[in-house]
């Protein structure tokens, strides 16, 4: 998972997820379920899309909290990321 190191409140991100090798190469593969959780933002559209080519895009939008936490899990792997919010 990749996210911009400078969130502000009220941002708005594309989160990608990939499914990576022990090398970190991308695995292309379809259709593997992925859900996306968030706490101190929200999800825009869907909280579950398939992978297509390895990859499953979300749109989240930051809140007034002064962390977002994103949580991925699919196929029986997760991965979370915690992020800090700018102040103004």
């Amino acid at each position: 998972m990749k996210v911009a190191d400078r969130l502000q409140k009220n941002d708005l991100l594309i989160v990608y997820i990939s499914l990576v090798d022990k090398q970190g190469v991308l695995c292309p593969v379809n259709g593997i379920p992925v859900e996306l959780s968030v706490q101190g933002g929200e999800i825009v559209g869907p909280a579950s899309y398939q992978l297509e080519a390895g990859v499953a895009s979300f749109l989240v939008r930051t809140d007034e909290a002064s962390k977002v936490c994103i949580n991925a899990a699919g196929n029986g792997l997760s991965i979370r990321k915690n992020l800090k919010i700018r102040r103004g």
